[in-house]
């Protein structure tokens, strides 16, 4: 696999508004079918792990992945990633604290 690290991402889906990334470090792999190029965390997970839900398998001209399903679950020689997408804090911020934790101000109806 192509190691790199995190350093631009793309939330809107294109090149334009691109901002910087979280500098993790990851592994890009070719989907199946479409060859595009998905990155995937450098952890590796359990067979029994159903969080990730990318197979990845070896390829002499570099990683492919597809997606665990039930109708096709991991098959001999893959094995489960999770995509950046996924995990990657840029992509995914922690939602913001609750403006009212106190309940009293509310009105009774």
């Amino acid at each position: 696999m192509t190691r790199a690290t995190c350093d631009r991402v793309y939330p809107k889906g294109g090149p334009e508004g691109g901002v910087p990334g979280c500098g993790e470090p990851i592994e890009w792999a070719r989907t199946i079918p479409g060859q595009r190029r998905m990155p995937l965390d450098l952890d590796r997970y359990p067979d029994e792990d159903e969080r990730a839900n990318v197979a990845v398998m070896p390829h002499h001209t570099g990683p492919y992945c597809r997606v665990v399903t039930k109708d096709e679950p991991l098959r001999d020689g893959e094995r489960r990633r999770m995509p950046h997408f996924a995990t990657c804090p840029v992509l995914n911020p922690p939602p913001p604290p609750d403006l009212f934790t106190d309940t009293d101000h509310m009105m009774e109806r």
